[in-house]
């Protein structure tokens, strides 16, 4: 499903009905399912803040607040949203993702749910894609092996895209 979620990136001007299907599509990549809190002048400001992060704007501590308030409150319903709008800037950020990254046993929202931490995963994400990608003497390499990645998942990837599915399928059988 993700090569049709994302997609999404077709859509020249992301608008509230958008920003609607965008949460419901989301939240049908997770174990739960989301409330309905449908009203048309959250949406709105939920496109807004939508098409400032497809527009590789900066989102502020209030936008990320708005979306993950929108989204069940959830870092990683918000962290998926986004990336469906933009894969090449933001990472998902899920417990196997965490696992990984933190070595711990359980997920904790309340340490790792946050935006802080969100926002340091990212940065640590796009500084990880500057070290190996953007290192010209492996690029040869490199991109054999987001091929080989791509190939195997049938569809492009991003760099973070590739890092992550590192990272998720570590995690899958533990």
């Amino acid at each position: 499903s993700y090569k049709e979620f994302i997609k999404f990136l077709d859509i020249e001007n992301i608008e509230a009905h958008h920003a609607i299907i965008a949460a419901q599509f989301t939240y049908g990549w997770m174990p739960t399912t989301l409330k309905d809190k449908r009203d048309d002048i959250s949406f709105n400001k939920i496109a807004e803040i939508l098409n400032k992060a497809k527009g590789c704007e900066d989102l502020d501590d209030c936008d990320y607040e708005t979306l993950k308030g929108k989204i069940n409150n959830s870092i990683v319903g918000m962290s998926k949203m986004l990336h469906f709008v933009n894969p090449n800037k933001y990472p998902i950020w899920d417990s196997r993702i965490c696992l990984y990254i933190t070595r711990l046993e359980r997920y904790n929202p309340d340490k790792y749910g946050t935006i802080d931490a969100y926002k340091a995963y990212t940065n640590k994400i796009h500084k990880i894609v500057l070290d190996i990608f953007g290192n010209k003497k492996n690029k040869d390499k490199i991109d054999l092996f987001v091929n080989d990645i791509q190939n195997k998942y049938g569809y492009e990837i991003s760099y973070i895209r590739a890092i992550e599915l590192i990272m998720f399928e570590s995690q899958r059988n533990k």
